[in-house]
């Protein structure tokens, strides 16, 4: 039961979905992981739409034209399909979702940003739907952003700024000065950068080159998190496991 042994959440840029035997593939990987609730990006399923697979359910929000690009997919184990809410299709780059928690609601954000070479108008309208996205969620909603953001978290802190932990990584460019100005206007945190981790676990993208890698992969949490961290009710956050299945 995940009362019991927690809730483990993730973000993963999967590249593709649409190769045959690829969600079975996924399914067995996150069970492997232990992992309940998954933000994917780059599923190039178009439209939108839900699959279970493996004890695993499925749903995607893609392009609407029909081509097999970009797309993000929330994968949940099957036994939190009871406690799903709600979800919504937003468009290839993101996905709403809200579970109902022993405490409230959680709100589940997949993100998918544009490349740090796209047009800054591409930015600029993913980081405003992004935040009209994110102003669906309750106002005491525990939020959680799982996402491909192409950008590093960075090292620079700012006194009384809680967006950039002390364990940040990479240095300041146009992507990460968006995900930045939108996490300090919105009041989220990059969850990664407070928390001191090996390179193998943090580094989520590797250059053609060989050489070169980066932590483009993140996953934000608002301040809600950090209240019911410091109530010592964080236990309290897993899903109550259906015990029909």
């Amino acid at each position: 039961a995940f009362a019991k042994k927690g809730l483990h959440v993730c973000t993963f840029n999967v590249k593709t979905l649409n190769d045959t035997g690829a969600p079975e593939s996924l399914a067995r990987e996150l069970s492997c992981l232990d992992i309940a609730i998954a933000g994917l990006q780059e599923v190039r399923f178009p439209d939108q739409g839900e699959m279970s697979v493996d004890g695993y359910e499925i749903f995607w929000s893609g392009r609407p034209d029909g081509k097999k690009q970009e797309g993000v997919a929330l994968c949940i184990n099957r036994k939190l399909r009871a406690t799903l809410k709600e979800w919504r299709p937003i468009n290839e780059r993101l996905l709403f979702a809200k579970f109902g928690h022993t405490r409230g609601n959680l709100t589940i954000l997949v993100c998918y940003a544009p490349t740090q070479d796209a047009a800054d108008e591409t930015k600029e309208a993913f980081y405003n739907q992004l935040e009209s996205t994110l102003n669906m969620a309750g106002r005491g909603d525990l939020v959680v952003c799982l996402g491909d953001f192409n950008a590093v978290s960075g090292l620079t802190r700012i006194a009384l700024d809680v967006t950039i932990g002390p364990h940040g990584s990479g240095t300041m460019k146009d992507n990460l000065q968006e995900m930045v100005a939108f996490c300090r206007k919105t009041g989220m945190r990059i969850g990664g950068s407070w928390f001191r981790r090996k390179d193998i676990h943090r580094l989520s993208w590797y250059s053609n080159d060989g050489h070169t890698k980066k932590e483009i992969d993140h996953v934000l949490v608002n301040t809600r998190w950090n209240s019911l961290m410091n109530c010592r009710v964080y236990r309290s956050l897993v899903f109550p496991a259906d015990n029909s299945q």
